[in-house]
């Protein structure tokens, strides 16, 4: 029933807003709820699938590829988060309207490490941009449009989890996170 998914992606958007708040307070000061267990990364990807599915769609054509791999030490709402908003903004890096848009997603294990990587075939990010991403408060987008805090915290809870955010990427080519 229509009335019964639109409810429950509206219970999922409000407990994502209480997790942008909550990390919007661990941001600002050590929060002892982002000590990271043991974590289905594979299911944090598709809560952010599902979360982005419409956006995405209509940019991109999503591309997977899982390896089967062992649970991850993380927070599942939290890598959820950072999975959510580098999707989203893989997806807003193409043009609407970009013929052959698309968006990769793989995870696979390197050593003892679990690697995730959003590759777009987007406009890609300048050098000297690519410097500050990571910035609080530092966006590229037009004012009222982004406050600049998606990457600064997707960096801090990665870095909270053990692990490392990069990027790389070139104009008119696309990114990979």
């Amino acid at each position: 029933d229509s009335h019964l998914e639109a409810l429950g992606e509206a219970l999922e958007g409000s407990r994502r807003i209480a997790g942008i708040v909550r990390d919007l307070k661990a941001f600002s000061r050590d929060d002892v709820s982002l000590k990271p267990v043991p974590t289905n990364s594979r299911r944090a990807l598709e809560t952010a699938f599902k979360m982005c599915q419409k956006f995405v769609s209509t940019r991109a054509r999503l591309v997977t590829s899982l390896a089967d791999i062992p649970l991850a030490e993380a927070t599942e709402s939290r890598l959820s988060q950072v999975f959510i908003n580098l999707l989203m903004n893989a997806a807003q890096a193409i043009p609407e309207g970009h013929p052959g848009g698309e968006i990769r997603v793989a995870q696979h294990l390197d050593g003892d490490a679990v690697v995730t990587s959003f590759t777009d075939n987007g406009v890609g990010i300048a050098p000297e941009v690519q410097k500050r991403i990571f910035d609080p408060f530092f966006t590229t987008k037009p004012v009222g449009t982004g406050t600049g805090l998606g990457l600064a915290i997707c960096h801090g809870l990665v870095a909270g989890f053990g692990g490392e955010l990069k990027v790389k990427s070139e104009l008119g080519v696309g990114s990979t996170f």
